[in-house]
């Protein structure tokens, strides 16, 4: 509620409490009224400026020098400057920015686009006054209307705000400051004393001497307050007594006021003189005395109150006979709520400790002399506090308070200082229904507890599985459209394949629609045809439209992973200055991060198309437009998203709300997705329907169940006037024509090239929505993120499963053979980058620990096995065997032409940046994949590979692998090349798993020689398929070597063999485009 300023020691409103607390600052105001009402004084600080309030008037920059005297300090100098560089040495804007409970921070414009007009010599008045202002007056409006509406419930038919002055107001409330000791002195009454008693003097000596600090702790030992009535100390009743009737009694009665009915007895020891200057290194207040003499008076009001305390120690002992349990064991919950307190102070705590305080007296009867000192070290108990149930804090208002910490804009300065882990929109949904794990700075779902994994391997297939993307890192850049392809040129290459359809393009060479493309980022920005450049990762790039009133600047964003954002940040940053170095013009690009603006979330499956167009409906009252009158067409023309172009975009504003159509029961409709129509050549009217989908981009033999593929030519008649762009959906300004409840989607068709030609079924829709909007007063504050809950549940109802990154990666990777590969980044398939190797070596450390912590009996030996390192890839080891074995096998002018090219050939280790994945296309389609299937004219050898690109010999290949009949591959193992003979042959009709040996006396006959050419990174057993499958990458060079090491025209055959075994599986090779 109130906040603390560590350098006046002041409380102020808290300007964000984490609850609507409205009647708490009500009832304070009303206890200050009363403290006024009945005249008691509060020891209470709060600033000068809020009695100034009370009365009716305003803060000003002058309050601020009793609020915040730091600050004011510091404005104070900002309108003394006398030089003209204001901007440069205050760097300040019309903006301020404070933090909320959890420590984020909040930015507030004083004035309408204030962080964007800096403070000069000419406005520096205006911004000290408008942020006096808004930290006095604007900030805490609220809270302080509710503070002074209680205040005036007590006093608002008085005149004191009429006829007191704030400074008189604040005296009436805290007591005036000026301590005179003398007048107490004058007004004290004494009972068995006299004003001419020896230890009445030696006290107030003492008193007298005592330093103002000292003082204050003597009136809030015996008063309760430090502070001095209004009228001074001549007002205050302060009697010294003494205790019994006996003339030799130690004890004495030190009391005020009368009316507290309370007293505190001293108990002072004899001393034969009184130090002039040491009297503060003696202390004998004795705490068992005070017990003692005070026994009587306590036994009395226990026993009004009826509780007995003769014997009992603990709560437990003040229970009934009825109670006593040994059930009950020593918890407090237990216990009634009348004996809480005596648990508490039955069990206290042993650090706690403060500085206690005695008052020094002065007995002086006829020689000894007794006194009482300061400074004295008491042990006190701590009472601890019970914690809340936990259903009061799991309550749904709090919970939704807490995530409101998690959903603010994430800059990408702070990204990797941050503390506590991000939370995704649908955290909670999650959080029950998932295993929740730590990465990349966020708290992501791993795996659903209910084991649905074939579950979502069907959905994936045949219905609908969902992910929460959220976490990807989203930037934005904005500028002409010229310096936009130039940035682009550097750092971005498009995965364009030949049978990939694009939209219709500009002279600039980039799309007229809003569209969104895949690609590939590069780690330096340089732009050189090398098929070696090191990558950074997969990358979305989100096409806006030209602008309407410029028509050659345009917005793009782009969607990557956030393992690769920070290098990406500081290579885009450094592209950008390039590029807008080199321009004339006044123009330049804008880079902006807009992470946790945005909430996306990825539907894959046959049924998602129907599932999202059952969902997003338009809100009832609202104009039917263009874009909804098209999204209706396409939506009831097709069955499936893969109908629809790729990277196809579609923004629809005020959709309805997600909860509002939701079904009773979770249903899965089954006419969302027809099995696919089997076309007769004989039939006449087939002939166009079996072109048209010989002519579509879909070449692995796919039928389309709607029996129709739309082109950009198609959608093109549904948007004439192209007013499907989601600028103003995706923009980061606050649009004043939003409406407060409108809930707008942008819907983006996430097919690639690669998932298309391999499984072209799993295709489907990412939904775009506002997570929330900038800090405004009309926004809500999590509307973005319960429109996404809504938008998960509403699909869970009906049949949608959701999935986790295990299911996410199983789908990107063998679900797909390796098509949706673009979302197994880092964990798999890209080896060569630089998230990919920081993510293998996390995993061979995961797995060496786990290894480890193995018993020896229970442990493999990998030296049994031919593995010196288990959990590596030893690429560069592979790479340079066969390059050596090669060079001793070929001749002399070969091998030094070899050695001598970029360190390729070498003895020594090859560092891990030099060899690189494969993934040209034309390439691997017309080179590699003849390669590995045989073929005798495609049998290359390594010379011919170096004298086409010298860089060939470093690179590995991405393969699919298929068992041909038992065994399933696991990570880490092995792929071999061999060529059969005829023993080989019988022995596999007999037996399919028979292994291909490798002995030493074998080694000899070169028909039974087998070369180890690569690894598998990723491998299980195919759901659909039913046999063994896996991901892999082999050498080109260990290709090459295997090829030309025998002289056959046999074709040639692969096999694996897994970490842990001695078996061997034949297999079959594919590589992946």
């Amino acid at each position: 509620m109130f906040v603390l300023d560590e350098e006046t020691q002041n409380y102020w409103f808290n300007p964000v409490p984490l609850d609507d607390m409205e009647r708490e600052y009500c009832l304070i105001g009303t206890l200050l009224g009363l403290a006024i009402y009945n005249d008691v004084i509060l020891d209470i600080n709060f600033p000068s400026v809020l009695y100034r309030k009370l009365v009716g008037k305003l803060g000003t920059f002058e309050d601020l020098f009793d609020a915040r005297p730091s600050l004011a300090q510091g404005l104070k100098s900002l309108l003394e400057y006398e030089y003209d560089d204001i901007e440069n040495v205050f760097g300040c804007s019309f903006a301020v920015n404070y933090l909320d409970p959890f420590g984020n921070v909040i930015t507030h414009e004083l004035k309408p686009d204030g962080a964007k007009i800096p403070v000069t010599k000419e406005n520096r008045k205006e911004y000290v006054d408008l942020y006096s202002s808004f930290l006095l007056n604007d900030s805490v409006k609220k809270q302080f209307n509710a503070f002074r509406r209680g205040f005036q419930m007590v006093v608002d038919e008085s005149p004191l705000t009429f006829l007191f002055r704030p400074d008189e107001l604040e005296l009436l409330v805290r007591g005036s400051p000026v301590y005179d000791f003398n007048e107490l002195e004058r007004v004290t009454t004494y009972e068995e004393y006299t004003s001419d008693s020896t230890v009445i003097k030696n006290f107030w000596s003492i008193v007298h001497s005592m330093t103002k600090e000292q003082k204050k702790q003597l009136l809030q030992f015996s008063t309760g307050s430090d502070r001095v009535p209004v009228g001074g100390m001549s007002k205050m009743k302060f009697t010294i007594a003494r205790q019994g009737s006996d003339t030799n009694s130690k004890e004495i009665y030190v009391y005020f006021p009368v009316e507290l009915k309370d007293c505190n007895i001293m108990d002072f020891k004899p001393i034969n003189d009184l130090p002039e200057s040491t009297y503060s290194q003696y202390a004998c207040f004795d705490v068992l005395r005070l017990a003692t003499v005070r026994g009587a008076e306590l036994a009395s009001f226990e026993s009004s109150v009826n509780v007995l305390t003769s014997t009992a120690l603990t709560g437990l002992q003040r229970l009934p006979v009825r109670l006593r349990r040994r059930a009950a064991s020593h918890r407090i919950n237990r216990l009634p709520r009348r004996f809480h307190k005596h648990h508490h102070l039955a069990n206290p705590n042993e650090n706690g400790s403060k500085s206690g305080f005695t008052v020094l007296i002065v007995e002086c009867l006829s020689e000894p002399v007794f006194f009482l000192i300061f400074s004295l070290e008491m042990k006190t108990f701590r009472i601890k506090n019970k914690l809340k149930s936990r259903r009061y804090r799991r309550r749904t208002l709090r919970l939704l308070a807490l995530h409101a910490r998690f959903i603010t804009t994430n800059k990408h300065n702070n990204h990797l200082k941050k503390k506590k882990s991000f939370w995704l929109p649908t955290h909670i949904w999650h959080a029950k229904r998932f295993h929740m794990i730590t990465k990349w700075g966020w708290r992501l779902p791993y795996a659903p507890t209910n084991k649905i994994f074939k579950a979502c391997y069907k959905a994936s297939h045949n219905g609908c599985l969902l992910f929460d993307v959220s976490y990807l890192n989203c930037f934005q850049i904005y500028g002409p459209e010229n310096m936009l392809v130039k940035f682009l040129n550097n750092v971005f290459q498009l995965d364009y394949q030949v049978d990939s359809w694009l939209p219709e393009l500009s002279n600039m060479k980039t799309p007229l629609w809003s569209c969104e493309q895949t690609g590939i980022l590069y780690a330096t920005n340089k732009y050189v045809k090398d098929i070696s450049r090191p990558v950074l990762g997969p990358v979305r790039i989100l096409w806006g439209s030209l602008n309407s009133l410029n028509e050659s600047f345009r917005h793009i964003w782009l969607w990557l992973h956030p393992a690769m954002s920070a290098p990406a940040w500081e290579l885009l940053q450094t592209s950008i200055k390039e590029v807008n170095s080199l321009n004339d013009t006044q123009y330049a690009l804008e880079l902006d991060d807009v992470t946790g603006y945005f909430c996306r979330l990825r539907l894959i499956g046959r049924q998602s198309h129907g599932l999202i167009s059952d969902i997003i409906q338009l809100k009832n009252g609202s104009t039917l437009d263009e874009n909804w009158t098209s999204w209706n067409n396409v939506s009831t023309s097709i069955r499936e998203a893969v109908c629809v172009p790729s990277g196809l975009v579609i923004s629809l504003q005020d959709c309805e709300n997600f909860r509002s159509n939701r079904p009773r029961l979770k249903i899965r409709n089954r006419n969302w997705s027809l099995m696919p129509i089997k076309l007769s050549d004989n039939d006449p009217q087939n002939q166009d329907q079996l072109r048209m989908n010989e002519s579509s981009n879909n070449k692995s033999g796919f039928v389309l169940p709607s029996g129709k593929q739309l082109s950009w030519l198609d959608i093109n008649k549904f948007y004439p006037n192209h007013t499907n762009s989601p600028d103003q959906l995706l923009s980061t300004k606050i649009n004043l024509e939003t409406k407060e409840n409108s809930i707008d989607v942008v819907l983006i068709q996430n097919s690639t090239p690669s998932l298309i030609r391999s499984s072209p079924e799993t295709v489907g829709w990412d939904i775009i929505l506002r997570r929330n909007f900038p800090q405004s007063d009309n926004d809500l504050l999590l509307r973005g993120s319960l429109t996404a809950r809504d938008f998960l549940i509403a699909c869970v109802y009906r049949g949608a499963e959701v999935g986790g990154l295990r299911d996410l990666y199983y789908w990107a990777g063998l679900g797909t053979c390796a098509g949706g590969r673009f979302d197994s980044f880092p964990e798999t398939l890209w080896p060569d980058t630089l998230a990919g190797r920081k993510s293998a070596e996390i995993v061979t450390k995961e797995k060496l620990n786990k290894l480890i912590r193995l018993p020896s009996n229970l442990r493999p030996d990998f030296t049994k096995f031919g593995i010196t390192c288990p959990f590596l890839y030893p690429w560069s080891e592979l790479i340079t065997q066969n390059s050596i074995s090669v060079g001793k096998t070929m001749d002399s002018i070969v091998s030094s032409t070899i050695s001598s090219n970029d360190n390729v050939i070498t003895s020594s280790s090859v560092d891990n940046n030099q060899w690189f994945v494969l993934r040209e296309p034309g390439l691997l389609r017309l080179v590699v994949h003849r390669m590995i299937i045989g073929e005798n004219r495609a049998k290359l050898s390594l010379q011919q590979l170096y004298n086409y690109n010298s860089l060939l010999l470093n690179a590995i290949i991405l393969v699919y692998v298929k068992t041909e009949h038992r065994g399933v591959p696991q990570a880490y193992a092995r792929i071999y090349a061999f060529y059969p003979n005829e023993s080989n042959r019988k022995n596999s009709k007999e037996d399919n798993s028979n292994p291909v040996t490798n002995s030493a006396d074998d080694k000899e006959s070169p028909q039974n020689f087998r070369l180890l050419i690569g690894y598998v990174q990723d491998g299980g057993y195919g759901q659909s398929l039913g046999r063994g499958i896996g991901l892999g990458f082999i050498s080109l060079s260990a290709l090459s070597n295997a090829l030309n090491l025998i002289n056959t025209t046999k074709r040639i055959k692969y096999c694996i063999q897994n970490p842990t075994s001695h078996q061997s599986y034949n297999v079959r090779l594919s590589v992946v485009i």
